[in-house]
């Protein structure tokens, strides 16, 4: 029913807790096979295999109106050539001249693909502060770099920085996502407005996946 695309550090966590947390709402996790040319084609089989498994393992969930499927870096938009994977010592080297060969970074393409794949899939993408989300990027990372390539600016001239410096810029991302999906299939949500108006939030996510509003109130308030 829906593809939740990420981004990465955006309150993935939290989201998550809530479907779990939801009577309706069944979640799985299978979509990073999109970002593989390897697995791209194989994605709705172990999407479907996740689905059997998350049913055994949630026996009251049995037919949840809600079929959620995530992984927080498709929303990135880009894809694995044959035979790669992520690896730090390539995502996090310097990319050369004239563009990166294990990498293809094509927003419009991919996500018309993916469109394709899944018609009439919803898309769920959660975005933050830029300057906060790159930063938190760079802390998830930073223990990879090597001594005396560490800054900030090192990470942003790696493979990995210069496509999350890309996807920053939310305008184009979100503008590509409504050309390929319908504006009407895709719900943006600030991590900012879970973190100071989750209540409403949460209602405004439900009614975007048809299912009821259920009232949350997590043990641990960390985004």
């Amino acid at each position: 029913d829906v593809i939740y695309i990420g981004l990465q550090k955006t309150g993935s966590e939290y989201l998550r807790a809530y479907f779990s947390a939801h009577p309706d709402i069944l979640w799985t996790r299978a979509a990073g096979a999109w970002m593989s040319a390897d697995r791209a084609g194989v994605y709705l089989g172990e999407a479907k295999a996740a689905y059997r498994r998350a049913a055994a393992e949630n026996p009251a969930k049995t037919g949840a109106a809600v079929w959620i499927d995530m992984y927080e870096s498709v929303g990135l938009g880009y894809r694995f050539r044959p035979g790669h994977e992520w690896r730090a010592d390539d995502m996090l080297s310097a990319p050369v001249d004239g563009g990166v060969s294990f990498v293809d970074a094509a927003p419009d393409r991919y996500f018309e693909s993916l469109s394709a794949a899944c018609p009439g899939s919803r898309i769920l993408l959660t975005v933050r502060r830029q300057p906060d989300w790159l930063f938190s990027n760079y802390h998830h990372y930073a223990h990879h770099f090597p001594a005396g390539r560490r800054s900030f600016p090192d990470f942003l001239e790696t493979v990995e920085g210069r496509i999350l410096a890309e996807a920053a810029h939310y305008d184009r991302l979100v503008e590509t996502l409504y050309g390929v999906f319908g504006r009407e299939q895709v719900l943006v949500l600030p991590l900012e407005s879970l973190a100071h108006a989750g209540d409403s939030t949460l209602h405004r996510l439900c009614a975007f996946l048809g299912c009821r509003y259920v009232p949350f109130a997590p043990r641990e308030r960390d985004y």
